[in-house]
């Protein structure tokens, strides 16, 4: 049978048959509202993959600038935010072309502002808050920052701006 063919439910019929077919509310019944629609990211785990490679190279850049200049005596807060700032030009080419394939209509202005406004955030409010209570911690338990320990701190701190900046990218700047 066609579904044309099909034979028209009549609500005088039965009130359980027609309770499910009708899209009408009951007369005095208020209307349910439908719940929000929450933002999907795009891209699920290829994504991620991209997100990640963009991240890696970025984490170089990061990590050997911050190590070079905080081997020529520069004070770790300012190795953390000239690194950091030299990794951010790449970042957001890459991850708005490679990782996320241009996002959202709007602009790449606006994307650009929002990009730096979460980045910047990240790299200069929490990042350094991380590496703050890292060494604190280090300091605590007596283990002396020296050698490869040197990094833990900002290996932290890298790993929470990681969670950090791909919720943010993909929820907000590059949202599609």
């Amino acid at each position: 049978m066609a579904v044309d063919d099909a034979p028209e439910v009549s609500p005088e019929l039965s009130p359980e048959l027609s309770s499910g077919l009708s899209s009408e509310t009951p007369a005095g019944a208020p209307a349910e509202a439908a719940p929000p629609a929450t933002p999907v990211p795009a891209g699920g785990l290829a994504q991620i993959i991209r997100f990640c490679l963009v991240g890696g190279v970025n984490t170089l850049i990061d990590l050997v600038g911050y190590m070079a200049l905080t081997g020529l005596g520069v004070n770790l807060f300012v190795a953390n935010f000239a690194s950091t700032t030299a990794g951010m030009s790449f970042s957001f080419v890459a991850n708005k072309y490679f990782t996320f394939g241009g996002g959202a209509p709007g602009g790449a202005a606006k994307q650009g502002a929002l990009f730096f406004a979460f980045t910047a955030f990240g790299l200069w409010v929490i990042q350094p808050l991380v590496i703050v209570a890292a060494t604190a911690a280090a300091n605590g338990l007596g283990w002396p920052l020296t050698g490869l320990l040197a990094w833990a701190p900002k290996l932290a701190a890298i790993g929470v701006g990681l969670v950090w900046n791909y919720a943010a990218y993909s929820r907000v700047v590059f949202r599609r």
